[in-house]
């Protein structure tokens, strides 16, 4: 909560930090990794991002419905898989 908050700050490097500590403690939060990823794409670093977007899918779904990415798909598998996932969102 403390990387979200940074991050809306706009502390970004802090965010970073805070956030790296908390996936240290535990790997397998994965609202840490969707907000580990927020904070890459705001500091324009599209590889980091995909990265960890990657990590926080490949962990399973949260309360909501996600799409599940294989850690071993190719980067274009994952953005068609996340456009598809938004596309299905966009139209319900």
């Amino acid at each position: 909560m403390l990387g979200r908050a940074l991050s809306n700050a706009r502390k970004l490097g802090d965010a970073i930090q805070a956030l790296k500590i908390g996936l240290d403690i535990d790997p397998n939060v994965q609202r840490a990794w969707i907000d580990l990823h927020d904070v890459y794409e705001k500091k324009g670093n599209k590889d980091l991002a995909l990265k960890t977007l990657k990590q926080a899918y490949s962990i399973g779904p949260e309360n909501i419905e996600f799409m599940f990415v294989d850690p071993g798909d190719s980067d274009k598998d994952v953005i068609k898989k996340i456009k598809a996932r938004h596309e299905k969102n966009k139209n319900q």
